[in-house]
């Protein structure tokens, strides 16, 4: 048996295939939009683990490292202040 991301590959190539042997523009179209939201969804799960690890190590280089962290506040709190007036 195939994996879901198979699945939805083949469901995007036949939606392609099909559009390639309509002469209607709209639902040649129609078919492409299609075949874009398969590959989406073959990807998807990809992307939202990728989206989990980035996260994860991006709380650990900020929580390993206070003064890291603190700094970037610093420097963003020092960019959000208004000169004083004259």
């Amino acid at each position: 048996m195939s994996s879901r991301r198979e699945q939805y590959r083949e469901a995007a190539r036949e939606c392609i295939r099909i559009a390639e042997m309509t002469s209607d523009l709209k639902l040649r179209n129609v078919l492409r939009q299609h075949a874009q939201e398969w590959l989406k969804l073959a990807y998807a799960e990809q992307d939202d683990r990728f989206r989990g690890v980035l996260a994860d190590f991006n709380a650990e280089r900020l929580t390993r490292n206070g003064q890291l962290h603190r700094q970037a506040e610093q420097q963003q709190q020092a960019r959000t202040k208004k000169p004083p007036p004259r």
